[in-house]
């Protein structure tokens, strides 16, 4: 049992995509047996790097240095939807200094155009230990892509006020204006149960005064993550929000799903860049479950 394939496909056969233009295309998960998992993602993450040294031996200096410039993931399946990460933060985290980093793609049935309540976190991440959370709220989402407008919210954490605010905006718009939802150029067709009415566009534009979660010189590397109510638990009044749901069931067999990614305007291309002992510029795309 488990997930036996994962196949990527663009929506382009040469692969060639430019700066301002969209990179659609569908991805292909073989699942055997019973599998339950937090979920299923896709991540693009655009980069510059470059790397040179002086000297040899003891006398020898290393030198790195790089750039990210695409940062987006779209959750393919499940109740758990995550920003990009914006590293070495700090208090202040702005991501839209960085394309698709405050992006988070949600599908939706029509029925939650009315009323669309989500949780919404703000977190730490730290390798290997688990992340901390720096401050949480409810919203409405169908209500806040409604009103148009950018609004602010104050945090709070364990049910009590907490420092820091974050800077949210959605819209609701047709799932097909996003995703592919017929058979790609390749000829791999969408799964009808990959297909929604309706796909809310949560940005994330700004956390900031938020606390400090990491220790001595250490600076908070911060992440938002939302995910609607789980049918098992209530929101309590002053009382630590519920978690996520982490075990989602997945569909047995083969299921293809659509994703899409908006590139920068002003994007570079891809290059292997004979300059000091490495550098390139790269873009990747990697699903996983």
């Amino acid at each position: 049992m488990g997930v036996s394939e994962i196949k990527i496909e663009l929506e382009r056969e040469n692969g060639v995509f430019y700066a301002g233009e969209v990179v659609r295309g569908t991805v292909t998960f073989v699942v055997n047996g019973s599998v339950t998992c937090r979920g299923l993602q896709i991540h693009c993450r655009g980069r510059s790097h470059v790397h040179w040294h002086t000297g040899s031996g003891d006398s020898r200096s290393d030198y790195d240095g790089t750039t990210e410039f695409q940062n987006q993931r779209v959750t393919l399946h499940g109740n758990y939807y995550k920003s990009g990460l914006i590293n070495n933060a700090g208090s202040d985290a702005f991501f839209d200094r960085v394309r698709g980093s405050g992006t988070i793609l949600i599908p939706a049935d029509g029925a939650e155009q009315g009323r669309m309540p989500l949780i919404v976190r703000v977190m730490d991440y730290d390798f290997g230990k688990r992340d901390d959370l720096l401050g949480e709220l409810v919203i409405d989402a169908a209500d806040l892509a409604r009103s148009g407008d950018l609004k602010q919210f104050p945090l709070t954490r364990n049910g009590k006020p907490e420092k820091g605010q974050v800077v949210l905006s959605a819209k609701l718009v047709p799932f097909h204006s996003l995703f592919p939802t017929k058979a790609s150029a390749t000829g791999v067709a969408v799964s009808a149960v990959a297909v929604k009415d309706q796909c809310l566009v949560l940005t994330v534009h700004s956390a900031t005064d938020l606390r400090k979660a990491d220790w001595g010189a250490g600076r908070n590397d911060v992440y938002v993550q939302c995910y609607r109510v789980p049918p098992s638990k209530e929101i309590v009044p002053r009382k630590k929000l519920p978690g996520p749901d982490k075990k989602t069931l997945l569909p047995t067999g083969t299921t293809t799903y659509p994703f899409a990614f908006q590139l920068r305007n002003d994007a570079p291309g891809s290059a292997e860049i004979r300059a000091g002992d490495r550098a390139f510029v790269r873009y990747d795309l990697y699903a996983h479950a």
